[in-house]
This record gives structure tokens, C-alpha cells and sequence, in this order.
């Protein structure tokens, strides 16, 4: 299961938005096998799941703002919280491991909006940043068709972090990413 919500805030130039994105993926393997001469016959299960957040709450200024073009420098915060388990299983003996962590870093970036004709249009995002990890970056590029009051978007997302072993991340992964396809809607007030 994976949940992305945003919501954005602009007054002139000025723009602040924020951006959050849950997941609960977990999967499970049933598995038996023989062992041994005579054949001992051996049933194990292995249950991994991760549970994640990931908080980006940013400020935004206007630099370009012409009919065919829409171009915002911003700037925040991104947050990210994971917890992952593990579970292994033989002949009903098992054992669990569990850990959770948290990295915040700064990131800077552009997000523009491109006219296409007046209701198709093209939207793109990308920041770069650091702080807790050594590197994190994004990026987003989608088609949208804007109705009244109501947009309807689809494109593909990219998020990276690279850890090093001292943070709290790094305990839990060398480099993670979420990446895929996005479907939503966008309410406009």
C-alpha cells in the first residue's frame, strides 16, 4: 500500500507547499524442503516488512511566470522515517528483527508548470539536498488535463537517498529509493 497526498498555499510570488507519501509493503515466502539422508523434511517462512514516511514541507518564490511557462525555485525540508521487520521461521522455531529510523536534510529545487493548449499541460520537479544523509534528490515529470476546478495528473516519480554507515539510515540501508508511476487529482480553490 502506498498513499501520496499534497497540498500548496500561493500568495503572489510566494508559495509554500508540503508533500507526504506513506507505504506498509510487506511480503511473505512458505517454503519446504528435505534434508539429510534419511530425508528430514524442513518448513520455513520469511515475512519482510517495511513501513515508511516521507515529509517534505517546502517554500517556494516565483521566477518565471509568462503565458507558456510557470518556473519556481524552492527550498525546505525533507523527512523520512522507516521501519523495517523481519521475520524468519523453521519447524515453527522463529525468530524477529526490528529496527526503525529517521534522517531529515535540507533540499533546494525547481517545479515548473508548462502549457501545452488550455487544458493539457506538462508539470516537472526536481531538488537536490543533504543534511542527515549524504545525498538526497528527487524527481517528477507528468501530463495533466485541468478541467474547471479539478486536474487530473499522471506521470513517474523518483526518490533517492545515499547514506553513509553514522546515520541513522545508513544502519538500515546503503541507498534506498522509491521510484514508479503516479495516477491523482488535484483540487483547486
Amino acid at each position: 500500500f502506498a498513499l501520496m497526498l499534497g497540498g500548496e498555499a500561493r500568495k503572489g510570488k510566494w508559495s509554500i507547499l508540503t508533500d507526504v507519501i506513506y507505504t506498509d509493503l510487506s511480503d511473505k515466502i512458505n517454503t519446504t524442503g528435505n534434508v539429510l539422508e534419511p530425508p528430514v523434511t524442513v518448513e520455513g517462512q520469511v515475512k519482510v516488512s517495511l513501513k515508511a514516511w516521507v515529509i517534505n514541507l517546502l517554500g517556494g518564490y516565483n521566477v518565471v511566470d509568462r503565458e507558456n511557462i510557470r518556473l519556481d525555485v524552492v527550498g525546505g525540508a525533507r523527512y523520512l522515517y522507516m521501519k523495517p521487520d523481519l521475520s524468519v521461521s523453521v519447524n515453527n522455531q522463529g525468530h524477529s528483527f526490528s529496527d526503525s529510523g529517521s534522517v531529515l536534510d535540507g533540499v533546494i529545487g525547481l517545479r515548473g508548470v508548462t502549457p501545452l493548449s488550455e487544458q493539457w499541460f506538462l508539470t516537472y520537479y526536481a531538488d537536490v539536498g543533504t543534511g542527515d544523509t549524504d545525498s538526497t534528490w528527487q524527481a517528477l515529470g507528468g501530463l495533466g488535463y485541468r478541467f474547471q476546478s479539478v486536474d487530473a495528473l499522471a506521470g513517474y516519480r523518483y526518490l533517492k537517498w545515499n547514506f553513509d554507515s553514522n546515520n541513522a539510515g545508513g544502519k538500515l540501508f546503503n541507498d534506498l529509493d522509491f521510484s514508479g508511476p503516479y495516477a491523482g487529482v488535484r483540487f483547486r480553490f
